[in-house]
């Protein structure tokens, strides 16, 4: 089947990006529960200016658990990229506005402070394996990462200023969790899923565990790379959607018109074959 595809073009990083709803879903998406206020769920976060939502799809408990998936994700790993990008927040008082960075100038190793818009800003996304769903490999515990291509954006005009101030060489430093980072992606996935299936035509959410527990350690099953080199695109987000039988398989690229790897996430399982499109 051809997929089904969002994706976001056109993409202007310092602008509110005007939502887009998918569905009005009515019950939590995670737990099921219809007895609680639900909230909007966004497919991407509102601070990366995903546009997507799902209305009443989500209750304070659950909402909870996968904010504290994606905090892990955007004031840690990303929050230098969001920041120099200059992505939505509802925060702004708490964005930094400078950042330290070693450098070695005249022979010296040196650590400056540098203002947000003279940094390099770089992005540095985990590569992983394939899901072993996919590839039949045994998943014990975790997820296997395998490379973190480096991406800086704004590299030619804050390499030559460092330059002309005797810079020669300068060290850029990240963490990463690539668990959390795995969930972070079978939630985006579980969402667009949930969008164009609906809740009741979902028999198995193979990943649903994995959003919710994050004591689930075998993650690498479900959520995985493909293991083609990064590469530029036409969209910065795009979502694809497929499916292998009843299973839905989707493949998600972030900030897709950089270098950046294709993830693959294996959903789940349909429940009535009828209702497959």
């Amino acid at each position: 089947m051809r997929p089904y595809t969002l994706h976001l073009s056109n993409f202007r990083y310092n602008l509110t990006v005007k939502t887009i709803k998918l569905a009005n879903i009515g019950k939590c998406i995670y737990c099921l529960t219809s007895s609680h206020p639900l909230q909007t769920e966004h497919i991407i976060p509102y601070a990366l200016n995903g546009p997507w939502i799902l209305r009443r799809a989500t209750c304070e408990k659950c909402a909870a658990i996968t904010s504290s998936i994606e905090l892990i994700i955007l004031r840690g790993s990303l929050n230098l990229f969001r920041a120099g990008l200059d992505f939505q927040t509802r925060r702004k008082e708490l964005r930094p506005t400078t950042w330290t960075l070693p450098v070695t100038r005249d022979g010296t190793e040196e650590i400056w402070t540098i203002p947000t818009t003279e940094y390099p800003v770089f992005l540095d996304l985990p590569v992983y394996e394939l899901p072993a769903h996919q590839t039949g490999k045994t998943i014990e515990r975790g997820i296997n990462y395998v490379a973190h291509p480096l991406v800086i954006p704004n590299f030619q005009s804050v390499s030559e200023a460092l330059k002309n101030r005797g810079v020669t060489s300068f060290t850029l430093k990240n963490t990463w969790e690539p668990h959390a980072f795995a969930r972070f992606l079978a939630k985006v996935a579980y969402g667009f899923a949930v969008s164009f299936y609906g809740l009741d035509n979902l028999q198995e959410a193979y990943v649903l565990p994995y959003i919710l527990d994050e004591n689930q350690s075998d993650i690498g099953r479900y959520v995985g790379s493909d293991t083609t080199k990064p590469h530029e695109g036409k969209h910065f987000y795009e979502i694809d959607l497929f499916r292998r039988g009843l299973e839905i398989i989707e493949r998600i690229r972030l900030f897709g018109t950089l270098p950046v790897p294709d993830y693959i996430v294996v959903v789940g399982r349909l429940r009535d074959p009828k209702n497959v499109v």
